[in-house]
């Protein structure tokens, strides 16, 4: 699943927050699961987005991404600026959403060189210029 976005809520402990739109084919997995990773592409990883942006079920396992098991059991790709294995810590209803809250147990940064994947207004973008 491709998220538009994630975002840091706490740094002691250390939480993240998604949200997951309801009715998305991951929804369900959500609701019941112990825990989840969150991986950041960078901006060369476009085609991995478009991958795991598609609706229905793959023929391979990760689409055939690259990608080995992190230690709380999620995937972690390949060639990802960063990731994350988050143990689930709540969950809430948020409108058309469910709020999930994780406990970053483990991360990594694997390629700190790069630039982060934007998508921003409906397209994707890099950071730019330093102001």
């Amino acid at each position: 699943m491709t998220a538009n976005a994630f975002c840091s809520l706490s740094l002691h402990p250390p939480l993240v927050l998604v949200c997951i739109q309801n009715g998305v084919s991951m929804h369900p997995f959500f609701e019941v699961a112990e825990s989840f990773g969150v991986n950041v592409l960078a901006s060369d990883q476009k085609p991995v987005s478009e991958l795991f942006a598609q609706h229905g079920e793959h023929s391979a396992p990760m689409g055939g991404a690259p990608y080995h098991l992190g230690s709380l059991g999620a995937p972690i790709l390949g060639g990802v600026m960063g990731w994350a294995q988050c143990r689930v810590e709540a969950r809430y209803p948020g409108g058309d959403h469910l709020i999930v809250i994780g406990r970053v147990e483990e991360i990594s940064t694997d390629r700190p060189e790069a630039e982060p994947l934007l998508f921003y207004s409906g397209k994707y973008r890099t950071i730019g210029e330093i102001l």
